[in-house]
């Protein structure tokens, strides 16, 4: 008898946010990538619940990366959301109960 393995959506997740927190800027198409990915994996499981842009304060704790992918921070909306210069594959996704801080990911 074969043993398949299978991988928890949940360290799927954490592992793509991780890499999208962490990837040097000029890595944009492969965070597209990751992003198509993940989304596929929760979209078929009934998992996606959505993702946030990560603002400045995500990135202050990325090894590699310094693009934002929304210029506000969440408890300073009073300009409204500001999305120049930005770059849209900064972000994270929830699983049900919300998004994971970026803290959670700096290793």
């Amino acid at each position: 008898m074969k043993v398949r393995k299978t991988a928890k959506i949940e360290g799927l997740v954490e592992k793509a946010n991780s890499m999208i927190l962490h990837s040097v800027d000029s890595c944009k198409d492969g965070r597209i990538a990751i992003s198509l990915y993940i989304e596929s994996i929760l979209m078929e499981n009934g998992r996606y619940n959505g993702f946030c842009y990560l603002n400045r304060t995500d990135m202050e704790k990325s090894t590699n990366g310094t693009t934002v992918g929304i210029n506000q921070d969440a408890d300073d909306l009073s300009t409204g959301l500001d999305f120049e210069n930005t770059d849209p594959t900064r972000v994270m996704y929830y699983i049900k109960a919300g998004c994971a801080q970026a803290s959670d990911y700096d290793r």
